[in-house]
């Protein structure tokens, strides 16, 4: 039961899809992110560069990071990607449009993509086409992430 007596059965497939999709998004998705970022940027030297002046001012222009992003930096993670110098080179596309599959820029642009498209839905609901589509190639990219990461790191410490 959910706090408003509804059971998860009485959910329709779609309402059912979007909650599946919205999970991976929210909780796989953005651990991929993280892991990704981690090894870009490691937390023991993240203070120090978000304390740098150009890096600060850069984060501190951009319109679309709220205070409380910048403080958790838990939600910015693609943000500061782009913005933090190794910086990720945009898709083709651009950051705010879905990319076709590529290099890491777009993956991250992928991910950023579905996030909004479920943050601004006004429906809640996912047809099975649309849940199949969007759930196989967010966690392809998941999957891509985690595996570059770690491959990379393992061939930076032992090569």
């Amino acid at each position: 039961m959910t706090s408003g007596g509804t059971n998860m059965s009485q959910l329709s497939e779609e309402e059912s899809n979007f909650i599946r999709f919205y999970y991976l998004n929210l909780n796989i998705a953005s651990k991929a992110v993280r892991v990704y970022f981690d090894s870009v940027h490691p937390p023991s030297g993240l203070a120090g560069e978000l304390g740098k002046t150009s890096t600060s001012v850069t984060l501190k222009g951009l319109r679309f990071i709220t205070k409380l992003q910048l403080q958790t930096l838990y939600r910015s993670t693609v943000c500061l990607l782009r913005n933090m110098t190794p910086r990720e080179c945009a898709p083709i596309t651009g950051w705010d449009n879905l990319p076709p599959q590529g290099d890491t820029g777009a993956d991250l642009a992928r991910v950023k993509w579905y996030r909004n498209k479920l943050a601004h839905s006004e429906v809640g609901k996912l047809s099975r086409a649309d849940f199949s589509q969007y759930w196989g190639d967010l966690e392809g990219v998941c999957i891509k992430i985690i595996f570059v990461t770690i491959i990379s790191s393992y061939l930076i410490r032992h090569f």
